[in-house]
């Protein structure tokens, strides 16, 4: 078995937002990662379940993290939208609305992807999304959960929060990257 993989990064766990050059979203297992890149930097938010059809409003807690993201982007416009998780439990076009990337919206030049991970048939996996400079789309990582360990730096409860802890990450294998079967939306 290889050495262990540690990184330093942010990690966004259920229904937390953050920015930063790497983005961690551990456990996944029914959510979407929502990442923006904008201004450089990757906006991410960690989406819990959201079964709003389209055209209906989205629940409470996804407007919540559309409102945070938007908040972190600050105005910057929105170059790539990446909506990367179990898809089925939300609606990737309602997310793309919200943060202003559909038809009139502020950054509906924003390039905008989706990928139902459910497609790898793994129960519960860790995505690292890592920017690239000089390109558009970031690289985008995944792990089965039992061979990734995080460990947040002042730990603070969810619920109280709402956004991501600086933390380290160590990955026990080699990471697969997400290259293909990305959907235009």
């Amino acid at each position: 078995m290889p050495d262990p993989v540690i990184r330093h990064m942010m990690i966004l766990v259920d229904d937390c937002v953050g920015q930063g050059d790497e983005l961690a979203f551990p456990k996944m297992s029914t959510c979407t990662a929502v990442v923006a890149v904008s201004n450089n930097t990757l906006i991410g938010g960690h989406f819990t379940a959201d079964f709003a059809a389209p055209g209906a409003p989205p629940a409470a807690h996804t407007t919540s993290k559309m409102t945070k993201m938007l908040n972190l982007i600050g105005g910057n416009p929105i170059d790539q939208l990446l909506i990367i998780g179990f898809n089925n439990n939300h609606n990737p076009q309602n997310i793309k609305n919200g943060l202003g990337c559909g038809v009139g919206g502020a950054n509906a030049g924003a390039v905008v992807e989706a990928y139902d991970i459910a497609r790898k048939d793994l129960a519960e996996l860790t995505l690292v999304f890592t920017f690239v400079a000089g390109t558009v789309r970031p690289n985008v990582e995944f792990k089965r959960q039992s061979k990734v360990t995080t460990q947040m730096r002042n730990q603070v409860p969810t619920d109280q929060l709402g956004y991501g802890r600086d933390g380290v990450v160590k990955i026990t294998s080699t990471q697969h990257f997400l290259r293909k079967h990305f959907v235009a939306i």
